[in-house]
């Protein structure tokens, strides 16, 4: 990872990780708060409002990006 080579110490932007294959924008977060979310395998971090009732469901919220389950 980058992030990681660069060894960043604050906020790193990642792209919102919604089910809108257009959607560029970015959130930034730590990188171990990205890993730890992300360690979970069936957690994806999403821009506020960007979360899809149909096929997830919110499980945290952080500041200006949420924290979304899919739907098996």
């Amino acid at each position: 990872m980058s992030a990681e080579k660069y060894d960043f110490e604050e906020a790193v932007p990642f792209l919102c990780e919604c089910s809108k294959l257009e959607c560029m924008e970015t959130i930034r977060l730590p990188l171990t708060s990205y890993r730890e979310t992300r360690a979970q395998g069936d957690v994806f971090i999403v821009r506020e409002g960007h979360n899809d009732p149909n096929v997830e469901r919110i499980v945290g919220s952080v500041a200006d990006y949420v924290l979304v389950e899919k739907f098996a």
